[in-house]
């Protein structure tokens, strides 16, 4: 029925023109119902008196259906070289292409007929193209066939990929190269990850190589790989002088059965073996200490084992090395004379020594585990309570509390301690010394004791002292009445003056809390008012002071005071004659490594170029002399008015 009309179409136009009708392919319908596939072609012509078609019919039907099964096979081909990115091409002898199908046009960027203007090695990148032409061709010579040989394309738009090529020599009856009939398979993406499995492979091996571990890997009994690490480790140049070697022979003899029973049972189990302290006989035949790991792995087909070494000799002769210390330091320990505690966070016993024990008189079972405080006398508990967070947080202390002692009566120990910490700032525990201060205590005791009977004493003395040299005073004063002459009871006043003087040394030291020296404002400030008052010139005369803080052993002081004396005397008497009036200062004062008086006043002055050294008179020749006695020197300053300046070592 779909051919009617056309076959209708036909008759009608030949029968128009006369002319022979084309040849055509049309379907018959057989008395069975089946199509038949016929070529035919008709001729105009008149037959018995009308007008005809002699139609010439060809059964085609078997070749039409092998025609449609060839291109149902063709595109089922087709489809399945797109699917799997394979092009199929043909080559003349020359390489010249002379069939590209639709696939190997689309790998390429090409259309099918600009391949067919080019050679195979055209599509070759530029660098290496003379040399692939040269070898190909020769494999062309010798009419070889090739199989998935790898090689690059440059693509029309300057894109690369890599193809596996297969090629078959077409030959003639008499052996002829007719050409090349092959196919290009796209292994861009097999291509790229086999470059990034070789880059991860080649920066896997340069990181166990460089690894700072020692990595091996033995198989059937033998290290069939081991890293530069693990080859230094055993003592040796380089790998290969381990590699392939029997892995017992860097294994100790004592250790071989459990090491063969623990890779067997690895093996069997396909787990991971845990960290494990061991021993490796280096090349040179000493042991190595070392800590190991396997992991079971599958190395070129055979279960292998995967081992990390690490040398742990230098740590292994440092704990042994710390061992030894920690046996000698626990001898010492326990046989120091001195007591040794050490206390938790919470103030509990975590050690004590024998020198502890023996001090107060425990067992060591009775002291671990308590508290401190358990150990103090009551009346001391409170402050061990607030002492300890001290401390803590300070890290030393000095201290010392009653501890009764079993057996004995209570003594004072003293303690000195600081705290160990983490790295980290944590607290770990307290290291305290004591000492059982009992006697020492008990000595104290007994020498504040007599200081203080001492003390009592001395101060007694000076009172004694000062009471006889006023009793001296008093009989000079009584004498001077029965003397009329003006110089003798000028000699008499000076002599009370310099006995006051020294009786005052004696007065403030007995009024002092400190016998260690003599307080110099006290002493000076009091002298210096005693002869404004004996001298009764506290009405029109102004007195100055400036004296410093501070103590004076009584040698320097009774001398100095003397000094004092004879040249305030000097200056109320000399300058501050006929009721005139001024100002008197007095100075002391501490000045690096020395002392420094300096006495002056606002009077008429003393004679131009006065050395005091060659004065004849007795006060100016006694202060001299004392200035000697203290290591100094008497100097008379420049005016206005009288000024002497004495300086000695403090």
């Amino acid at each position: 029925p779909d051919f009617r009309e056309i076959v209708a179409g036909r008759v009608r136009r030949q029968t128009e023109t006369g002319e022979p009708a084309q040849l055509k392919e049309i379907h018959f319908l057989k008395l069975s119902g089946e199509t038949a596939y016929v070529e035919n072609t008709a001729i105009a012509m008149n037959f018995e008196g009308r007008l005809s078609h002699l139609v010439f019919a060809r059964d085609i039907s078997a070749r039409r259906r092998a025609e449609l099964e060839l291109r149902e096979s063709l595109e089922r081909f087709d489809q399945l070289a797109a699917q799997s990115r394979t092009g199929n091409w043909e080559t003349d002898p020359e390489g010249r292409y002379t069939y590209a199908s639709k696939v190997f046009a689309e790998l390429t960027g090409y259309a099918p007929e600009e391949l067919l203007k080019l050679r195979f090695y055209d599509l070759h990148p530029e660098k290496g193209r003379e040399e692939f032409r040269a070898a190909a061709l020769g494999v062309f010579g010798r009419k070889e066939r090739f199989t998935d040989l790898p090689n690059p394309i440059r693509r029309k738009d300057g894109g690369l990929i890599w193809v596996a090529t297969t090629g078959l020599p077409l030959t003639g009856g008499d052996g002829r190269l007719l050409g090349y009939r092959g196919a290009d398979t796209d292994i861009t993406a097999r291509k790229k990850a086999e470059d990034a499995l070789k880059e991860s492979e080649a920066q896997f091996r340069l990181l166990v190589d460089s690894a700072p571990e020692g990595i091996f890997i033995q198989s059937g009994g033998r290290i069939v790989y081991l890293n530069r690490a693990f080859a230094e480790m055993l003592g040796a140049g380089k790998p290969g002088e381990i590699a392939g070697r029997n892995f017992m022979d860097f294994v100790p003899e004592d250790l071989r059965a459990a090491i063969r029973e623990r890779v067997r049972g690895q093996l069997e189990t396909g787990r991971v073996a845990p960290l494990l302290e061991t021993r490796f006989l280096g090349a040179d035949g000493r042991a190595v200490d070392s800590e190991t790991t396997a992991v079971p792995v599958a190395f070129q087909g055979r279960p292998s084992t995967l081992v990390f070494a690490r040398d742990i000799s230098a740590r292994k002769k440092a704990e042994r090395a710390l061992l030894e210390s920690e046996e000698r330091f626990k001898s010492l320990f326990e046989k120091a004379p001195l007591g040794y505690q050490s206390l938790d966070e919470e103030g509990r016993f975590i050690e004590v020594n024998q020198a502890w024990l023996d001090a107060l008189g425990y067992e060591r079972g009775e002291v671990l585990g308590r508290n401190f405080g358990d150990f103090v006398a009551p009346e001391f508990r409170a402050a061990f309570a607030a002492r300890f967070p001290e401390f803590k947080a300070a890290g030393r202390i000095h201290s010392e509390f009653e501890m009764p002692a079993q057996g004995r009566r209570p003594g004072y120990i003293a303690f000195d301690g600081r705290i160990a910490r983490s790295p980290d700032g944590g607290f770990l525990r307290t290291h305290c010394i004591l000492k059982d201060e009992t006697e020492r205590r008990a000595a104290e005791e007994r020498l504040k004791a007599s200081l203080a009977e001492k003390e009592v004493l001395l101060k007694e003395i000076h009172h004694r002292v000062k009471n006889n040299l006023q009793v001296v005073s008093s009989l000079i004063n009584m004498q001077s009445r029965r003397v009329s002459a003006p110089a003798a009871l000028e000699a008499f006043r000076e002599s009370r003056a310099r006995i006051r003087a020294m009786a005052l040394v004696h007065e403030v030291l007995y009024k002092s809390p400190d016998l260690a020296g003599i307080s110099m404002k006290a002493y000076f400030g009091e002298l210096v008012k005693s002869l404004f008052e004996a001298y009764d010139a506290s009405g029109n005369i102004s007195l100055s002071t400036e004296i410093a803080d501070g103590l004076m052993n009584m040698d320097s002081a009774v001398s100095l005071g003397l000094i004092v004396n004879e040249l305030v005397s000097n200056s109320l008497k000399h300058a501050f004659g006929g009721g005139r009036g001024g100002t008197l200062g007095v100075a002391l004062a501490r000045e690096g490594k020395d002392f420094e008086l300096t006495v002056g006043d606002d009077g008429p002055g003393l004679p131009e170029g006065l050395d005091p050294a060659g004065v004849k008179t007795l006060g100016l020749q006694l202060v001299s002399s004392l200035a000697r006695q203290l290591g100094g020197k008497l100097e008379a300053l420049p005016g206005p008015g009288a000024r002497f300046r004495v300086r000695f070592p403090a």
